[in-house]
């Protein structure tokens, strides 16, 4: 006999009786077993290594052994490096193999598999361990026992379960989804450190199987009690976890310390945990156990007992709370009233959300009803009762497998996407699921959503899962069209469709039509389906291509139906419009921090038909068609602050829509909104001189600018208008001294202020304003779209000498450096080759204004840097600036300019000069400038026509 075949003999009854829920850790292997196969898992890893293909059955060993490895021998060091050690094998060998060998036996078997963020084959693996043998596995140990002792008190009871599990359900779910596997947390000792200590893996394979692992869970909770009371006879318990819990209490001081240690030695409390219901002679009692409650982080732990009789309520009370090993628990509470109320119920609910924790119903209903008749039957006389009661309802519910099987269930247990067959009693009644009926069955195709009424209560199906799902890069988002008032998401191009099914469902018992055309399993397969995935709950999802042949211009339907037992159940379906040279959009815009809503295709709109607002979510619009308008639904969405923002001229002529007033903008909102922003803007932009007038830096003049620049870009044209050319030149100066010291950044500052002097350019200005802007522009590298003035900025640049005006002979200009430092002569020289340079760039030219400021730290290399500019403009304007800079150097420069011409070329330079002198320039540095310069005319016996000043 196979020494394997009672391992595998275990797994399929397992499978049998869980399904897709299966988890391997919940069967016994003895040690003899698990010697065999590990030797088998031994020998297929070799002679893979020699022969690369493996077969399923050999898939299925190593996937066991390798979770049997986490239950039996892991040490809690690297999984993968743990495995290979113990095989003695490469470790990338290893997990590769396993890995490979997992793919073929989890989607054979339909075994589940835990998809997480990283490790998602280890967790798989510890999810199907349940509790490993390594550390974590003592973790669990040490949560459950603090379960005992502070949730529990040490006495455990049915009923008391009965309330746990789904409340550890609750927990498990919250914290299963949450981001980090191993998070840390400051409450050393309190509710959330017992969370913490419980792995994802473990919470995960309880939310898969929580009936499998809540009946571990018992007989742990049990086996601690028999502990406690000392019994030699234990309860009985898996042999694996028996031995975890003895070796877990023995490394770890039998997990005495100062949180537990005080509950440890305290002696069990034995209250009632059971809902109970007294009927006294005139007067009912009622009693309340113990709840289990949870609560989010920070949220009010205030909780009240809300007791109804019928619908009618007839008290309402605080509970105490107090806090147990994973979470919060009420304390017990006694209530008597003093009428005989025969319809008892109550309610726990949170007093500040409003949430309903826990509603006794019909259980507590039919207590009372039982506690009444008693009560009836001591008062009166013996006269039997003739009147009947109601028949219980007897409803009988099948999960139907595609092999025939029927699994019996209940209607507590429907779940999205699973057929049942059910045996309705009279008043049964479904809703939201497609269903078929027969002579004495009704079979359902449970869906989210779906309601089932039985007679008596009502059962709804939460949605946990998504049915179908919709690949949403070739729809047009956020825009639908409605045909006799059916909405169509449109599609522009291929689409790709996933149908999730569960176990025991596959392809072969899906249909799929689209349009007129239905395919079955095998023309699935062959025609539509991509690509199959494995899903974190084991379910899969099978990837379809709607290719281009299969739609149709206009309105499409895809259909999905589960076909079993000859019954066509409709799974899910999907409209679609299709259009594949769709055109249409719009977008959320800004104007002044009011929002719009922009067609981009106003030519397609149908001008009969206004913009209507349906609700506060969608607009409808109707777009031009050859038989009749389409209408086009807007879902309107949230807007973005970095929606687009619009400029005057583009507000002028954007169709818009306004979403507070409900209504189109019209030419004459336009006209008003600018008039009004006009007015606004006059009060910024006085502001905004004044401020520039005092500070002649323009530093607070460009600070706040930016704060309101939005604001002010669009209107810095009116600035100018109220401003002459000399201040437009002041502006230029702050702009310039700006840009200069955030040259080398790439931000807002540095796009901002280049903006603002394209705007100067296109100011019409006196010629040498329009050269300052030109040069400007060049030595910034600032774009102009405009061709003519691009033309212009040109034509003014610099001033260029002929070649004929180079020295042909030695000129006595060098006698201007006698009086000049050697030192100064070799700066001013470098100064005036890079202010005579036309090809040096912006960035060039700082870089080696910076350079210079570090032979000559005299000066800053922003005094360095306006003397090269001051000069570069007196050669191409001929005047001088309105500028100071250092009279020494701009004459050193000037004498390196004298030297390079001969006496013609500079005789007409200086009658230019003369001719452009500003009669009323009086600034001191500009004057001994002018001076000098006579000087220089008069040495050099040049014939210049000295103009008088002032």
């Amino acid at each position: 006999m196979d020494i394997l075949a009672p391992i595998f003999e275990q797994i399929k009854k397992k499978e049998k009786r869980h399904k897709e829920k299966i988890l391997v850790g919940l069967i016994d292997v003895t040690a003899e077993e698990y010697a065999s196969l590990e030797k088998k898992a031994k020998e297929i890893m070799v002679s893979y290594k020699h022969h690369p293909y493996i077969y399923p059955a050999q898939c299925d060993i190593l996937s066991i052994y390798a979770i049997l490895f986490d239950m039996y021998k892991y040490s809690g060091d690297r999984f993968w490096e743990s495995l290979a050690i113990h095989v003695g094998l490469d470790e990338k060998f290893v997990r590769d193999i396993i890995i490979e060998a997992m793919k073929t036996t989890f989607e054979s078997r339909y075994w589940s598999f835990y998809q997480t963020t990283r490790n998602e084959y280890v967790e798989t693996i510890r999810m199907h361990g349940i509790i490993g043998n390594d550390s974590s596995g003592d973790k669990i140990i040490y949560a459950l026992y603090v379960i005992y002792l502070k949730d529990f008190e040490k006495e455990i009871t049915s009923e008391k379960l009965d309330l746990f599990f789904p409340y550890l359900r609750k927990i498990f779910k919250k914290y299963e989804g949450s981001a980090d596997e191993n998070a840390t947390t400051y409450d050393v000792n309190g509710i959330t450190y017992i969370r913490g200590q419980i792995p994802k893996s473990f919470m995960h394979a309880f939310l898969l199987n929580p009936s499998a692992v809540a009946t571990v869970l018992k007989n742990i909770f049990y086996y601690f009690e028999d502990m406690e009371c000392g019994k030699s006879e234990r309860c009985t318990i898996n042999e694996r976890f028996e031995n975890k819990i003895n070796v877990s209490f023995k490394r770890n001081d039998a997990f005495e310390n100062e949180y537990t240690r005080a509950y440890i030695h305290k002696k069990p409390k034995r209250i009632p945990q059971k809902d109970k219901i007294e009927y006294q002679q005139r007067a009912v009692r009622l009693h309340v156990p113990r709840h289990f409650i949870d609560f989010q982080s920070n949220e009010d732990q205030n909780v009240v007992l809300k007791v109804f009789n019928f619908q009618h309520l007839l008290k309402t009370t605080p509970m105490n709370i107090s806090s147990g090993g994973i979470g919060w628990k009420s304390d017990p509470i006694d209530l008597t009233f003093a009428k005989q109320y025969k319809n008892i119920r109550y309610t726990i609910e949170k007093k500040k959300t409003k949430e309903i924790i826990y509603d006794s119903k019909k259980e507590l209903y039919q207590e009372s009803v039982n506690e009444s008749k008693k009560l009836k039957t001591k008062e009166t006389s013996p006269i039997p009762d003739t009147k009947k009661e109601p028949l219980p309802l007897n409803t009988n519910v099948f999960t139907l497998h595609p092999n025939g099987e029927r699994i019996e269930t209940s209607l507590n247990e429907l779940k999205p996407g699973y057929v049942y067959e059910i045996s309705p009693p009279n008043g049964f009644s479904i809703d939201k699921a497609d269903h078929k009926k027969t002579n004495e069955s009704l079979f359902v195709l449970a869906m989210n959503r779906t309601e089932v009424y039985d007679g008596e209560m009502k059962y709804c199906i939460r949605p946990h899962k998504r049915m179908i799902t919709f690949s949403r890069e070739q729809y047009i988002p956020r825009l639908s069209v409605s045909v006799d008032d059916i909405s169509y998401d449109i599609l522009t191009g291929t689409n790709r469709v996933g149908i999730v099914m569960g176990f025991p469902y596959s392809l072969n018992e899906l249909q799929l039509k689209v349009n007129d055309e239905i395919y079955g399993g095998l023309a699935i397969r062959k025609k539509l389906l991509k690509e199959v995935k494995l899903m974190d709950n084991g379910d899969f999802l099978y990837v379809m291509e709607i290719s281009e042949g299969l739609k149709k211009q206009d309105t499409n339907m895809l259909q999905a139906y589960i076909n079993i037992k000859g019954l066509q159940l409709k799974y899910v379906q999907q409209r679609f419009y299709y259009d594949p040279e769709w055109s249409f959009s719009y977008q959320h815009v800004q104007f002044q921090n009011k929002e719009y809503i922009q067609i981009d295709n106003v030519s397609q709109l149908d001008s009969s038909k206004e913009i209507t607002n349906m609700d506060d979510t969608k607009l409808s619009l109707f777009l031009k068609q050859q038989d009749k308008p389409l209408q086009v639904i807007l879902n309107k969405g949230k807007a973005k602050k970095e929606n687009r923002s619009l400029s005057i001229k583009e507000i002028e002529t954007a169709y818009l829509y306004d979403p507070d007033s409900k209504r189109t903008v019209t030419d004459d909102d336009k006209g008003r909104i600018l008039s009004q922003l006009h007015d606004e803007w006059n009060e910024i932009i006085k502001e905004l001189i004044s401020l520039l007038l005092k500070d002649t830096s323009a530093d607070s003049f460009i600070d706040n600018l930016m704060n309101n620049y939005l604001s002010f870009r669009d209107t810095f044209a009116g600035c100018l208008l109220e401003v002459d050319d000399e201040f437009t030149d002041h502006i230029l100066s702050g702009l310039s001294n700006a840009l200069f010291g955030e040259a080398t950044a790439d931000g807002k500052y540095n796009k901002y202020v280049k903006e603002l002097i394209r705007i100067l350019a296109a100011k019409q200005s006196e010629p040498a304003t329009q050269r300052h802007i030109a040069t400007a522009l060049r030595a910034y590298q600032i774009p102009i779209e405009d061709e003519k003035l691009h033309g212009n900025i040109n034509n003014v640049l610099h001033y260029h000498a002929p070649v004929s005006a180079r020295k042909n002979e030695l000129f006595s200009g060098e006698i201007l450096l006698n009086d000049i430092s050697p030192e100064n002569q070799k700066l001013s020289l470098r100064l005036y080759r890079l202010a005579t340079n036309p090809t040096l760039s912006e960035f060039d030219t700082i870089l080696e204004v910076k350079d210079i400021q570090a032979e000559y730290p005299d000066k800053d290399a922003m005094s360095y840097y306006e003397l090269i500019i001051t000069f570069k403009l007196f050669i191409s304007d001929k005047q001088l600036a309105n500028s100071i800079v250092d009279r020494h150097l701009f004459m050193a420069m000037f004498y390196q300019f004298v030297i390079e011409y001969n006496r013609e070329t500079i005789c007409e330079f200086m009658n230019e000069l003369e001719k452009h002198i500003d009669k009323k320039v009086n600034e001191q540095e500009n004057l001994l400038i002018r001076e000098r310069l006579i000087r220089v005319a008069k040495t050099l016996n040049l014939d210049v026509l000295i103009t008088k000043t002032v």
